[in-house]
């Protein structure tokens, strides 16, 4: 009699998670940590309290009226997935900031799923069959699990989560047409594409980055290779067409306003770049110790991977570089508008490729400790970012100006888009008090001044109206007409 047969080592993992799983839900896990830690550490910003007010009235149409006027530069497509959440979870600090974290995390896994389209089906190449090896999707998204500038935004109440989810989605369908072009997936295109310009127009210049890189891969010869034919990159054109048609139809009011907004100084606190800033921004993004490691590691992705013949690498570096290139330019010629919230997708491409250059290191030990030192500064920088306060104190001099106030006394407010700030951190009784500087009719007695957004012509003559510092806080100050 035969001896029973003994379970091999692949059958034996069977029952347990593979590396690559374990890697995608270590990433998800320290992810969600870092998003959802020290929510209510900063207090309320001004462009935040900006989308509470529009939110946080009772009807949909007053969210969408109010919209276009504090937050120009896009549909109310957030604010009224924050006026949603607050009817159900309210609207303190930590509850408005929770769905923004929320759709932070749901962001790490939406990173994976496009690494894994770039690297395992629309380039084979890239395939890795060994169960121990993490793959160059688990790689990056481990990296950006940690990023700092990712973490930073998807804790802010603002609709910065909601476009880099909403353009991870909108890749994600752009590289499964580009597969295998389908009907259901040129109308998802065509509403992803809609519903992500809608949420702020910056994702404009993600679907540039597309086209680009369709137009470069028609003009270069390669489209019979990794398209098909001309027919599947006119679908592709064509979705992306659209879907910014269907976006621009719902939107000539919202540019109106847009422009309006930007001719009356809105963006005027984006200085002019220097020639090094497209360098510079994604430094800061991931730090001045981890940028050089995580360069590194994505050059060595670039120029390892049989140069400019991977399709991969050749849509990351589009994708990569031509919203930042996009803006540049505009701001050289135009205005500046070179600022890391406006490209924050074009992160993840950066980071992608950081994964594919540490999943070229042969040797185990080597990769191993390129992707701990990496994870670390990344870490560290998240650390050090934490360590100094980032905030305005708007919620002390609320409440010093509210004891200094009698019943419906004017408050002045400058800048004049703070003023929904102190409105939040005010007794709702004396919101309509609140009102900015140049519309204080009668002259009010008490001034709160934030130390960003104002002139320093408006500040001098501010200050001569309001001589008496009652209190000095971070970001923010209480003047009084009169010394009591």
């Amino acid at each position: 009699m035969s001896a029973p047969e003994q379970p091999t080592p692949s059958q034996y993992r069977r029952h347990w998670l593979s590396a690559e799983q374990l890697g995608l839900l270590l990433a998800i896990a320290a992810g969600a940590f870092l998003r959802f830690n020290g929510l209510t550490h900063r207090e309320l910003s001004a462009d935040e309290a900006n989308s509470w007010a529009a939110a946080a009235v009772p009807t949909v149409s007053k969210v969408v009226e109010l919209q276009a006027v504090l937050n120009p530069g896009k549909l109310p497509l957030h604010d009224l997935l924050l006026h949603f959440w607050i009817t159900v979870f309210g609207d303190g600090v930590f509850s408005m900031r929770f769905l923004s974290a929320l759709m932070g995390t749901m962001a790490i896994p939406a990173v994976y799923f496009a690494g894994k389209l770039l690297f395992q089906e629309l380039h084979p190449l890239f395939t890795d069959s060994r169960e121990s090896r993490l793959s160059p999707a688990c790689l990056g998204t481990l990296l950006f699990s940690v990023n700092l500038v990712t973490i930073k935004y998807a804790q802010e109440a603002r609709m910065y989560s909601l476009v880099l989810l909403a353009a991870l989605a909108q890749v994600i369908i752009f590289l499964r047409m580009y597969l295998a072009p389908k009907g259901a997936l040129f109308c998802l295109l065509v509403i992803l594409t809609g519903l992500c310009a809608a949420a702020n127009f910056s994702a404009l210049l993600v679907f540039a980055a597309e086209a680009a890189f369709l137009a470069s891969e028609v003009l270069s010869g390669r489209t019979r290779s990794y398209v098909g034919s001309a027919k599947r990159v006119a679908l592709l054109l064509g979705s992306l067409g659209l879907g910014t048609l269907v976006f621009l139809a719902f939107s000539v009011e919202a540019l109106q306003t847009s422009r309006r907004a930007i001719e009356g100084g809105v963006l005027s606190w984006i200085k002019p770049p220097k020639f090094w800033e497209p360098i510079a921004l994604f430094n800061k993004a991931t730090g001045t110790f981890a940028f050089p490691v995580i360069a590194l590691a994505a050059t060595i992705g670039v120029l390892k991977n049989k140069r400019w013949r991977s399709v991969s690498v050749r849509f990351l570096l589009f994708w990569m570089w031509a919203p930042v290139i996009a803006l540049f330019s505009a701001s050289l010629v135009a205005m500046p508008l070179l600022v890391e919230r406006y490209v924050l997708s074009s992160f993840v491409p950066f980071i992608l490729l950081a994964g594919l250059g540490i999943h070229t290191i042969v040797r185990p030990g080597p990769r191993a400790g390129f992707l701990a030192l990496a994870l670390t500064l990344s870490i560290g920088h998240w650390y050090s970012y934490g360590l100094k306060p980032h905030d305005a104190q708007w919620r002390e001099a609320s409440y010093f100006a509210e004891r200094l106030t009698s019943s419906f006394q004017t408050v002045a407010v400058a800048p004049a888009h703070a003023v929904n700030v102190v409105r939040y951190y005010t007794a709702p009784a004396l919101r309509a008090s609140i009102v900015p500087a140049q519309d204080e009719k009668p002259a009010a007695r008490i001034l709160i001044l934030g130390d960003q957004g104002v002139s320093n012509s408006e500040r001098a003559r501010l200050e001569r109206l309001y001589p008496y510092a009652a209190l000095v806080l971070r970001g923010v100050e209480v003047r009084l007409r009169d010394q009591d």
